[in-house]
């Protein structure tokens, strides 16, 4: 069974596991959509813009 990425841990985060790289990475990041990048292989960022009050 295939979970989403929003069910998913954090495994190299608890230690000792490589992170993910390339098109691994690339078709998580894809499932996120709406402005999600990912930064160096290493961290997602997002651009949230509000309007001037």
């Amino acid at each position: 069974m295939t979970c989403s990425l929003a069910e998913m841990k954090c495994v190299p985060c608890s230690g000792g596991i490589a992170a993910l790289q390339g098109e691994q990475l690339d078709a998580l990041v894809r499932q996120l959509g709406n402005g999600w990048t990912v930064v160096a292989e290493h961290h997602l960022q997002k651009e949230f813009r509000f309007t001037a009050h």
